[in-house]
């Protein structure tokens, strides 16, 4: 009978801690099962917008498949200009997914979900903290203050967002990898 309470009292404990239940995966205050591997401030315009950092979850260490986003990632954009409109953000997220798809006709055919993307941007002040988390199977979502405000759905578009920050630029993708590469470095 004992042995019955006790398994069944650590069942329950397991199946409320969120890291280990799996219900707080993409949760942005889930500091326990992500991992930050590097940080970098990134230009656009000649005005730094952000500081964008990269997280990984706990144990996963393969730079290639993170580079490919065949695992789960998230990264925090830490807004830097006083303030920056709707629009404005809006035409930065724009111009950099035409320019990460494939053509400029795919970019076409998923302009309607782009749009709705846009459409669900908001405005950024000075030190807002942002949240998205890719999730090669489920898509992208977006979190402004802990609060989930899109969900963006579909491969090109998932590519394209991921392309945005990995793959780019190779001194970005170094910083944000920079964790990585040093103990990758230290074997």
């Amino acid at each position: 009978m004992r042995t019955f309470r006790f398994t069944l009292l650590l069942s329950v404990m397991l199946a409320t801690i969120p890291w280990l239940s799996g219900t707080a995966f993409g949760q942005p205050g889930d500091e326990l099962r992500w991992v930050p591997v590097g940080k970098s401030d990134v230009l656009w315009n000649f005005t730094y917008m952000f500081t964008l950092g990269l997280e990984v979850p706990y144990g996963e260490t393969s730079i290639n498949d993170i580079k490919q986003g065949l695992v789960p990632l998230r990264f925090t954009l830490k807004w830097l200009p006083p303030k920056t409109p709707r629009e404005k953000v809006a035409r930065y997220f724009q111009s950099r997914l035409q320019k990460h798809f494939a053509s400029a006709e795919a970019f076409q055919r998923n302009f309607p979900a782009i749009r709705k993307l846009l459409e669900a941007l908001p405005a950024a002040q000075k030190h807002d903290l942002w949240h998205i988390v890719y999730d090669p199977d489920a898509g992208t979502l977006f979190f402004v203050d802990e609060q989930k405000i899109h969900h963006a759905v579909g491969a090109h578009l998932n590519r394209a967002l991921l392309k945005n920050w990995l793959n780019d630029n190779p001194v970005t993708t170094a910083q944000l990898l920079n964790r990585l590469i040093q103990r990758q470095n230290a074997r």
